[in-house]
């Protein structure tokens, strides 16, 4: 049963006409786009890179080749991220037939749970305040030990200076079993101090910023790393790093300090 329009049939058809040219209006379909919620953005992301170089002096010549990796999952009030990085250096004497390889080896996983109930006023996604829990796996030519094993634990806190940076403070005590380069065994307590500054300078670059210092009764061991990639593809970046790490070995006044600089290639997922 059809039913008659209230409106004289005139006004009936003008204002179905309205009707459908604001429902087909392009302002009107901007307005429902804006009005839709904005898709989640990806809450893990996996880093991989290679790099490769070579020196050469009157002395002796070296190539050192590496593989470096890292990953981050955040969840509503828990993050996972580690890291690991693995590089062999093979060093020769000019005329001579021996070659003298060393490798290196530092790993580790870390677990971050927000403390929201220290956040005043309360925020909305992740907390400013965070424990975290970190195992971590070093063999190393460089230092007092040799090979170490640890486990760290400590509080931090996440800093937002500006838009698209992130300034994250870490403290906290651990323990250590190593092994020194004379093949003594050490168990001993550890202080890990860590900064960390992430800057997103724009769409196609990415900078970082770490200082980390490790204190023990027998070694001061600080670690400064500056990373700058650059995206060539939707998953391939040119990647840029400069290492600045010193050990401070407590029975001598003679720090070992050494600076490095590598490029290569990080595919991002």
């Amino acid at each position: 049963m059809k039913m008659p329009c209230p409106l004289p049939v005139p006004s009936c058809r003008a204002l179905c006409l309205a009707a459908l040219i604001a429902a087909t209006w392009p302002g009107a379909a901007s307005a429902a786009e804006a009005a839709a919620p904005a898709p989640a953005s990806p809450d893990s992301k996996f880093n991989l890179s290679l790099h490769y170089a070579t020196n050469r002096t009157t002395n002796f010549a070296g190539r050192r080749w590496g593989l470096q990796g890292d990953w981050l999952h955040r969840a509503e009030h828990d993050e996972w991220s580690g890291e690991f990085r693995t590089q062999r250096e093979a060093i020769a004497l000019n005329g001579g037939e021996s070659t003298l390889r060393v490798d290196e080896v530092d790993t580790f996983v870390k677990w971050r749970r927000d403390l929201m109930a220290l956040d005043d006023p309360p925020r909305e996604g992740a907390s400013t305040y965070y424990t975290y829990l970190s195992p971590r796996l070093r063999r190393n030519r460089f230092g007092y030990f040799s090979s170490s094993q640890a486990v760290r634990a400590g509080a931090g806190r996440r800093f937002e200076p500006v838009r698209d940076m992130t300034l994250s403070l870490e403290l906290g005590p651990g323990y250590r079993h190593g092994r020194a380069q004379s093949g003594e065994t050490v168990e001993e307590a550890v202080l890990t101090m860590t900064s960390q500054l992430d800057y997103r300078l724009s769409d196609s670059a990415n900078f970082r910023l770490m200082l980390m210092g490790e204190r023990s009764s027998r070694e001061n061991y600080q670690t400064a790393v500056a990373t700058l990639r650059n995206r060539i593809s939707r998953h391939v970046w040119l990647k840029y790093e400069l290492t600045y790490r010193k050990a401070l070995p407590m029975d001598t006044l003679q720090p070992v300090g050494e600076t490095r600089f590598d490029a290569g290639i990080s595919c991002q997922f």
